[in-house]
Order: structure tokens, then C-alpha cells, then sequence
């Protein structure tokens, strides 16, 4: 944590930008994000939803699916100089 003394160390919710400790206090991240990790916010809606129909179709499995040839395409798209998408 980059403040330990004025930021929760656990939350019982996060929207948006706002984050809630388990005591019901709300802050507001100002900071990158839970470092970086939801460019979109916390709980952002669509993304919600995208994960939630992923899961519902297969929630583990080995087996490749269409969305990684739709992101690959976007993904060569959006950087020409690239000529290999790979995933970790």
C-alpha cells in the first residue's frame, strides 16, 4: 500500500473510483488503480457482464475459444508493428 496509515488495508467493496473499508468508510483511489490492475474502474458494469458470460460458458477449461483469434486481430490491429500475439 502506498499509504498505509490513510488507506484501508481490506475493503468490503469497490465501484467506480470509490472504495469501501469493512468499517463502511468510503475513499477515493486516486491512485493508479489498485496499481494499474482496473483501468475502467472498480465493478465497471460491461466488464462485469463480459466476465460473467464467460464464466457461464466455460468457467476452466484448456480449450481455445473465438474471443482469442477476435482479440488477436484487434490486438495486430491496434499495433501493425507487431507480428505475434501471445498469452500468458
Amino acid at each position: 500500500m502506498f499509504l498505509p496509515e490513510l488507506w484501508p488495508s481490506y475493503y468490503s467493496k469497490a465501484k467506480g473510483v470509490e472504495v469501501w473499508d469493512l468499517d463502511g468508510n468510503k475513499y477515493i483511489d486516486m491512485s493508479i488503480t489498485a496499481i494499474g490492475a482496473c483501468p475502467l474502474g472498480y465493478a465497471d458494469d460491461e466488464v462485469n457482464e463480459a466476465v460473467k458470460k464467460a464464466v457461464d460458458n466455460a468457467s476452466m477449461t484448456t480449450l481455445n475459444c473465438p474471443e482469442e483469434v477476435e482479440l488477436a486481430e484487434l490486438l495486430f490491429e491496434l499495433h501493425p508493428w507487431a507480428d505475434m500475439v501471445r498469452y500468458a
